[in-house]
């Protein structure tokens, strides 16, 4: 983080000494997880390119933490789609699951041309949202359910500048919660990302990038997969990752990725402190000009966490992806492998995984403002569970918006989830099995031009062979989403 942080203020200045500076101000928008891929004006039409609006992402992330990350679908004034756990970590701290851990790939796009507003030698989008929350909790335990009503403000801010023949991107989203009865819950939460990438030559692209999360109530940040979601700490986790795209001919390249990630507790929590390192090689091929496979062999260790050996585990993976226009007005990116771990510090019966993992997400373009959006995953995160090192997780979700009369969008989703442990769970004489279902439906409706007003409702039901995390949620929340300078990242 030190050595990229110099290189963006190195940057930063020889640029500012060439540019005219502009009196414009930045704020940040406040959507979960934001990606920088540009949305559209909220009269502007979608192009069957882009995926789901990011409003559809707000409450998904909002609703349900889980499912692998998707490519957002522009629609009017939104934010790119994003998994349905990711949004729903904001507000509850259960759900289904996010992306796989298992891949290493870049995840921000360029800002379109003339998006945002000009400052200094970047082009800037900002933006606010506010929202008021009235929803179930089990911050104190999975028998203890407890009624949260707070305030959050969620500003935002991303931008972009040229770095010679590629580009430098920063992105800071926190999160404030107030008013709320729970400590926990008026914690406040901090994402901060900063990406270069740069051709290294004619035929060498490189990029780096280092992403930094602070908070309490983000879950899917530690878990994935939905197991941590009670007795909650406050966590850092700090992620960098990078890679090499060598062309070998105009169709055919080499492509190496590596990623380096830690996590640490400030204060006691019901998971542990763990590192992951991550490194790949494979063949990509272009298909068509809009659609790419990817063939890739990847390692990834967790190293033996001090507080929780039998984590540790070492795991070989073999993968193919498809990423593009799959079909006319479908696309995505789909993921579909074979994993072999061994985690020789587990309990009997988990001492090894081997077979299928996936994970992608795939938008099937309706009209200019509607679409559906299909999300699937597998894969093994760590668990913190007796003597289990993993437990393998498999989820379907999928969300949807649609426009209405009255310029109204109604926006839904719904996803099954299912996480299978290995070792027998005590007393019990079989290996616990959780089953997570979870709805959302909402309106979304634009006020002003860069002023949108959304209202949504949310649903979850975990039943487990474990009588004693078997839990059912529900929430409720209005949100105000104003995009101060562009559109919404």
């Amino acid at each position: 983080m030190t050595l990229l942080a110099a290189l963006v203020l190195a940057t930063t200045t020889a640029r500012v000494q060439a540019v005219p500076e502009t009196t414009q101000e930045a704020q940040v928008e406040p959507q979960a997880q934001v990606e920088p891929q540009a949305q559209v004006e909220p009269q502007a039409e979608v192009e069957p390119q882009t995926e789901p609006s990011p409003s559809t992402a707000e409450l998904a992330r909002s609703l349900f933490p889980g499912a692998a990350a998707g490519a957002g679908a522009g629609a009017p004034g939104t934010e790119g789609q994003a998994s349905v756990s990711d949004l729903y970590p904001q507000l509850f701290p259960g759900g289904p699951p996010q992306t796989t851990p298992e891949t290493v790939e870049p995840d921000v796009e360029p800002m379109a041309a003339g998006s945002g507003v000009p400052f200094g030698p970047f082009r800037v989008r900002a933006g606010i949202d506010a929202r008021y929350v009235d929803a179930d909790t089990y911050i104190e335990g999975p028998d203890n359910l407890t009624r949260a009503r707070y305030l959050e403000v969620m500003p935002r801010v991303a931008a972009e500048t040229p770095l010679s023949d590629g580009r430098l991107s920063l992105e800071y989203r926190p999160s404030f919660r107030a008013f709320s009865s729970i400590d926990e819950v008026n914690s406040s939460s901090h994402r901060a990302r900063a990406g270069i990438e740069l051709p290294v030559g004619p035929s060498v692209t490189a990029r780096v990038q280092d992403s930094f999360v602070s908070g309490v109530l983000d879950t899917r940040e530690v878990d994935p997969g939905g197991e941590y979601f009670f007795t909650l700490g406050r966590f850092h986790r700090n992620t960098v990752d990078g890679g090499l795209s060598i062309l070998l001919n105009p169709r055919l390249s080499l492509e190496l990725a590596g990623a380096a990630s830690a996590l640490r507790f400030q204060e006691g929590a019901s998971f542990f402190d763990y590192d992951s390192r991550l490194a790949s090689a494979g063949l990509g091929y272009e298909l068509t000009p809009s659609l790419k496979t990817t063939v890739v062999y990847s390692y990834d260790t967790v190293p033996t966490p001090a507080e929780r050996p039998q984590a540790a585990y070492r795991a070989h993976n073999a993968q193919l992806t498809l990423t593009g226009d799959i079909l006319p007005l479908v696309n995505g990116r789909l993921t579909v492998g074979y994993r072999d771990q061994k985690s020789p510090n587990a309990g009997p019966g988990g001492t090894r995984y081997r077979g299928f993992t996936m994970g992608g997400s795939i938008t099937k373009q309706i009209t200019h403002e509607s679409a559906v959006t299909l999300f699937v995953n597998r894969s093994t995160p760590v668990s913190a569970f007796e003597d289990n090192a993993f437990y393998v997780f498999t989820a379907v979700q999928g969300t949807g918006r649609f426009s209405l009369p009255l310029e109204l969008q109604l926006q839904g989703g719904l996803g099954y989830q299912w996480n299978d442990y290995r070792t027998v769970a005590a007393g019990a004489g079989v290996p616990r099995e959780d089953r997570i279902f979870g709805y959302h439906v909402g309106l979304r409706r634009a006020v002003l031009r860069q002023l949108f007003l959304s209202a949504v409702y949310r649903h979850e039901e975990r039943r487990s062979n474990l009588e004693r995390f078997d839990t059912d949620s529900d929430g409720f929340y209005v949100q105000l989403e104003w995009n101060v300078f562009g559109d919404a990242p």
